[in-house]
C-alpha cells in the first residue's frame, strides 16, 4: 500500500463534505471512531479532546504507512484579525498544558490547544498570554502523535467563533468517547427556546467552515500526489 495522508478531526460533520463518497466503517459498535478512506487520504475521526485525538490518530496509522499527518476541523479565534467564516493552515501548534511547540511549514496564524471550550473573556485572555490566533482541543495531541510516528504534521482550522462570541457550555453534552450528544443538545435547546438562534446560527456557520475545510483539505491531498 502506498502511504497516504492521515487527517484527524474530532466529529464527522467537520469532514463531512470532504468525506462524502468515501467509504466509511467503524472498528465496532463501542468503538466511537469513524473511518473514511478513499486511494489517498484516510480520514478518523474519534471524538473530542486529547486522548480520543491521539486514538484516532492510532487508528490511522495501524491502517497503513502514512505521508503526513493532518489535525483538521473546527477552531475558535483569539484574536479580531481572525475572522469568523474563514480557513487557516497554522504556523505552530502550542499545547496549552505542557508548554510543547510543534512548528510546521506553513505559514500561518499560532494554534492554541487547550482542554476545554473556552469563553469568550478566556479567549481574550488566552491570546494575550500566548501569542496564537485560534484555540481548538485536539492538534496538539494530533502533532505529539505525527512527531512519535515520525511523519510530517499539519494543521488546518475553520474558525466558527470569533473572539468575542460567547459559547455555549457543551461538556454535559459530551460522552465518554469524546463525542457530541446530539439528541440530548437538541432536547435541551427544545425546553429552552431562547438559545435556539444562537444554535441555529452556530450550525449555519459550522456547515460553511466544513465545506472550507474539504477545499484546503482536498487541495492539500491533490498537492500530494506525484
Amino acid at each position: 500500500m502506498k502511504p497516504r495522508i492521515a487527517i484527524i478531526a474530532a466529529l464527522p460533520r467537520e469532514l463531512r463534505t470532504l468525506v462524502a463518497g468515501w467509504p466509511a466503517h467503524r472498528p465496532s459498535a463501542s468503538d466511537g471512531c469513524d473511518i473514511f478512506e478513499s486511494e489517498h487520504a484516510i480520514a478518523v475521526c474519534a471524538g473530542m479532546g486529547a486522548s480520543r485525538a491521539r486514538y484516532a490518530a492510532q487508528v490511522a496509522a495501524d491502517a497503513g504507512p502514512l505521508s503526513m499527518m493532518i489535525s483538521a476541523g473546527y477552531a475558535g479565534a483569539l484574536d479580531r484579525l481572525v475572522a469568523r467564516g474563514t480557513v487557516h493552515w497554522a504556523a505552530y501548534v502550542l499545547d496549552g498544558e505542557t508548554g510543547d511547540r510543534y512548528d510546521t511549514a506553513d505559514a500561518g496564524p499560532g494554534l492554541l490547544t487547550v482542554d476545554r471550550v473556552l469563553s469568550a473573556d478566556a479567549k481574550a485572555a488566552a491570546g494575550r498570554t500566548c501569542g496564537a490566533e485560534m484555540v481548538d482541543m485536539e492538534a496538539a495531541a494530533v502533532a505529539g502523535a505525527a512527531r512519535g510516528l515520525n511523519v510530517p504534521f499539519r494543521a488546518v482550522k475553520a474558525i466558527t467563533d470569533a473572539v468575542g462570541d460567547g459559547l455555549p457550555d457543551i461538556s454535559a453534552f459530551v460522552g465518554a468517547q469524546g463525542q457530541f450528544l446530539e439528541r440530548a443538545y437538541v432536547f435541551h435547546l427544545l425546553v429552552r427556546p431562547w438559545l435556539l438562534p444562537q444554535a441555529i446560527q452556530m450550525g449555519r456557520r459550522s456547515a460553511v467552515c466544513s465545506r472550507l475545510l474539504a477545499q484546503e483539505l482536498e487541495k492539500a491531498i491533490r498537492a500530494a500526489q506525484p
